[in-house]
């Protein structure tokens, strides 16, 4: 199978480089909300995470594939989400933040939130130090 996959994508893209900037698009639209918000914001959930990505991703194939939607001429913010990463990547923020308001975290994301938040569980010890405490 991944022999197959490997064929279709070096036959598909002449350039390494191009298919190396499709990779990394792939990663920024859909894991940089995701890994960005949620230590900072206890209200993130994890169907607000998992509803980022998958629009992400389906914004992002069909904005790289059709153009991204709107006039083509304005200011710098404007020009900057016409490009389909960064316009994808606006959409998946919305959708992360609307789907975690809609699907608030349940009791073990709120758990998981105040581990990371405890100050007391920044200090790293070894296991001498445990056994002598």
């Amino acid at each position: 199978m991944f022999t197959i996959i490997s064929i279709v994508l070096a036959l598909a893209f002449a350039k390494v480089l191009d298919l190396a900037y499709l990779a990394w698009d792939i990663i920024f639209v859909t894991i940089t909300w995701p890994l960005i918000i949620p230590p900072f914001w206890k209200g993130a959930s994890r169907k607000g995470v998992w509803a980022s990505i998958i629009i992400g991703l389906v914004s992002y194939t069909l904005t790289n594939n059709l153009g991204v939607p709107g006039a083509d001429e304005g200011g710098l913010i404007w020009n900057i989400f016409q490009v389909p990463v960064f316009f994808s990547a606006g959409i998946s923020l919305i959708v992360f933040i609307v789907g975690s308001l809609v699907f608030p975290p349940g009791e073990a994301e709120l758990a998981a939130h105040a581990v990371e938040t405890n100050a007391d569980l920044d200090e790293v010890h070894s296991a001498e130090d445990l056994k002598a405490a």
